[in-house]
């Protein structure tokens, strides 16, 4: 074992070796690394819009009309990479309340998400899921499964179309 003297020595001799080292292997190094490509830019963004409408307490069915108060929480993040792609992944979450226009029905709440996400180009076809649970207070409750599908052209969305069924 070295004393502690010994390692000092040992230090010194290659912290004097390092740059000599450094000349003669770094071009050689340098050589051999593929060229480095901007980093992509990543921008986060997060939102929320309320809005009230009377419809029935349902995404997917007909049914009595409520005045529904809708809170969606958007979470959108966009990569745009060096090869000139961009990426955008959405993230939301609905939260409803409803009061019923007919006096005497259940009222209602109602809690989702969903999860979709694009990548730029001529036209973009992407589909995303909303699975939403509305719960009356009579304890009746219903979840929903919409399936959206939607293609991205241009810079604008087209061919948007919405499946809905419900889950027992």
């Amino acid at each position: 074992m070295k004393s502690v003297s010994g390692i000092r020595n040992s230090l010194r001799i290659l912290a004097r070796s390092l740059p000599v080292a450094a000349l003669i292997l770094l071009p050689t190094a340098a050589a051999t690394l593929p060229a480095q490509t901007a980093p992509a830019v990543v921008t986060e963004d997060t939102f929320t819009d309320t809005t009230d409408r009377v419809g029935p307490a349902s995404y997917c069915s007909a049914g009595p009309l409520y005045n529904l108060t809708e809170t969606f929480n958007f979470s959108v993040r966009t990569v745009d990479t060096s090869a000139g792609v961009q990426r955008v992944n959405l993230r939301y979450t609905v939260s409803v309340t409803g009061v019923p226009v007919e006096p005497g029905l259940p009222t209602v709440t109602a809690t989702g998400a969903s999860v979709g996400g694009l990548t730029s180009g001529p036209a973009e076809t992407n589909s995303g899921q909303l699975l939403i649970k509305w719960s009356f207070s009579d304890g009746t409750q219903l979840t929903e499964r919409s399936l959206f599908h939607y293609t991205f052209a241009n810079g604008d969305f087209t061919n948007f179309r919405v499946t809905c069924n419900s889950i027992p």
